[in-house]
């Protein structure tokens, strides 16, 4: 008997099939859905064209081993894209904020994906008196900046990054920071009096959540330093 007859490949065809497909879904979602629902939309049709693919090959043409691997590395992909935090955007941007005084303070500051800088360093705080705020970001970095007379409370969650504190902001004149801490789902509170013998006036707690990045929290008097760079310019 003549062996079967075997159809064409149809790897290549699906394949790019498949890619195309992926990239329209992906413009389609990608100014109007945070990363990780653009990556499952993208992923998902991606599969979708397979599933098509592999039920056409059932009736002519083949499908080899290349389209099982890339089915298994998009599944995976896939499922990595459908935990990442819901507050990454497909946009960077640079963001900063800044109080010097208790009512200037916001209760949340929000930050998709990029730089965030809060900038406390001129905050007068009354004796005893306490702030409290929250910084949240899905990807990037935070950097908050607290003044040198105050306690300050850390409560730190990051979902996959690092952690540092340093009382001056260049870590060149320190040799690195004071303390550093990360890993993955990370949660942690951290405590930090005045430098020196400075005597704290009151209280700033910080509450910040990170999804992926950098979270840094600095000592820096900004009023001092401005009046230094005016001395400076005068």
């Amino acid at each position: 008997m003549p062996p079967p007859r075997r159809g064409a490949w149809l790897g290549g065809l699906v394949f790019l099939t498949a890619v195309v497909a992926g990239l329209v879904a992906m413009a389609a979602t990608w100014f109007r859905y945070p990363l990780g629902t653009v990556l499952v939309c993208t992923f998902a049709t991606v599969l979708v064209v397979y599933g098509g693919g592999w039920l056409l090959s059932a009736f002519f043409g083949r499908l080899g081993a290349g389209s099982v691997v890339v089915v298994v590395l998009t599944t995976v992909l896939l499922a990595g894209a459908s935990v990442l935090p819901k507050n990454i955007t497909t946009s960077w941007t640079d963001t900063s904020w800044e109080a010097v005084a208790a009512d200037q303070v916001a209760d949340r500051y929000e930050l998709g994906t990029g730089r965030g800088s809060l900038d406390l360093g001129g905050l007068v705080l009354a004796d005893g008196e306490t702030v409290r705020t929250t910084v949240e970001a899905g990807a990037g970095q935070i950097k908050v900046i607290v003044p040198l007379n105050a306690e300050v409370v850390v409560h730190t969650r990051i979902s996959a990054g690092a952690y540092t504190y340093n009382e001056v902001p260049d870590y060149a004149s320190t040799g690195g920071p004071d303390h550093v801490w990360g890993g993955i789902n990370s949660d942690q509170t951290d405590r930090y009096a005045p430098p020196g013998d400075i005597e704290a006036v009151g209280t700033v707690e910080l509450t910040l959540d990170m999804g992926i990045g950098h979270v840094e929290v600095v000592r820096f008097d900004t009023l001092a330093a401005l009046d230094a760079e005016a001395e400076m310019g005068s």
